[in-house]
């Protein structure tokens, strides 16, 4: 009998625990279905943070299962990249942490919070409360600009402006001036500068000193703020400034980074002075650390200094350059004075064999590729 009872209650605990486990499944289904009805309710709606906070909570209790994580399970069920599911997971904790502080205006976007992760929930809140008292409309590229202030110090007006030269453009552009550095930067920061190692330039001007205000010397890097003021294309100015420093000898060389304008009066100039159309679409680095194409833009390179084949050998690789490794007008006897100035015979660039020969060589000797291109009146040979 003692052991029939023993074998009755220990069937009777298992059928108890059987029930209990089939009852604690049946809440997790329960509260699962609860949670998921939310996120398809409010999602694409204002109320993101009920989004992240249900997608939250599944993760938390492991309410996925069977899949194997919160990723998987987003993925099948609501087409959730990785990247989104990781967004709607940190805004949770972000939205709980600045609406502690009632004197702050909720978040209503997703994207306007997402960079705050990072940061512990005081320093969200002092971000948060700077964007909000700057003024200016809350978008996802302002609470970025505060971030990077908190960070590092740099301001920025415009962050739509701050996209950095690539380190390729940067190193083949040190090739051509045979120096670590150039001596100026007239439209940077330090933020931007230090991207480079050794950084860009030894000497910089920022937004607040206006580079266009200010003198210029030796070899300057440029790539202007884009868009435009009152007084029209900013980057024109800055060419025009880089134009009439350069023949006025004030500077030794300058290269200029320019969006292609070719509608633009102002972009005839550019035209007179070595310059190179690269072949693909630039890749900018940001200050979120993302990089950017700008895919509805061209740019150029312009060069303007006395190492006019170092130039051309050295960006005709990624580029087009106008009568070095694309088609010139070729003039005819009767035209030759008048044209030959303008419009030199068509050079073609040397192979790869050729450039790693001549890299590799230290000899002084005459290029086999001398060049004869467009350059400006005679008034800046001496400089030039």
């Amino acid at each position: 009998p003692a052991h029939l009872h023993h074998v009755v209650s220990k069937r009777k605990w298992d059928d108890t625990e059987a029930t209990l486990q089939e009852d604690e499944l049946d809440r997790q289904q329960e509260q699962l279905e609860t949670l998921e009805a939310t996120i398809r309710e409010h999602l694409g709606t204002g109320k993101f943070f009920l989004v992240a906070a249900a997608l939250r909570q599944i993760e938390e209790d492991k309410l996925y299962s069977p899949e194997k994580s919160i990723y998987t399970y987003a993925k099948n069920k609501f087409s959730f990249s990785r990247r989104t599911t990781n967004t709607y997971l940190c805004s949770a904790n972000v939205y709980e942490s600045l609406v502690e502080d009632k004197s702050l205006p909720v978040p209503v976007n997703i994207s306007h919070i997402r960079s705050l992760h990072k940061f512990t929930p005081d320093v969200r809140r002092h971000i948060w409360k700077e964007v909000c008292h700057s003024g200016q409309t809350i978008t996802e590229e302002h609470v970025v600009a505060m971030t990077v202030k908190y960070e590092t110090g740099v301001k920025f007006t415009d962050l739509s402006n701050e996209i950095y030269t690539s380190p390729e453009i940067i190193t083949l552009a040190r090739k051509v001036l045979s120096k670590p550095q150039f001596t100026l930067d007239p439209a940077s920061c330090h933020f931007a500068n230090n991207l480079h190692t050794p950084p860009l330039a030894s000497h910089i001007f920022d937004e607040s000193q206006n580079g266009l205000h200010q003198p210029w010397h030796g070899d300057v890097w440029l790539s202007p703020p884009l868009g435009s003021d009152h007084d029209g294309s900013r980057q024109s100015k800055w060419f025009l400034a880089a134009d009439g420093k350069f023949l006025n000898r004030e500077i030794t060389s300058c290269m200029v980074l320019l969006q292609v304008d070719l509608g633009s009066i102002w972009f005839t100039r550019v035209q007179r002075w070595p310059h190179v159309y690269f072949s693909q679409r630039l890749t900018f680095s940001t200050p979120t650390g993302r990089e950017k194409v700008c895919q509805d833009a061209s740019h150029v390179l312009v060069y303007m200094g006395d190492k006019i084949e170092s130039f051309c050998t050295i960006f005709g690789r990624v580029g087009a350059i106008p009568g070095f490794n694309t088609w010139a007008y070729k003039s005819n006897p009767v035209h030759s004075n008048s044209l030959n100035s303008l419009y030199p015979p068509p050079m073609f660039p040397p192979t790869l064999l050729e450039l790693e020969s001549s890299s590799s060589s230290s000899s002084s000797s005459e290029s086999p590729h001398k060049l004869s291109l467009p350059y400006p009146p005679s008034s800046s040979s001496s400089s030039s």
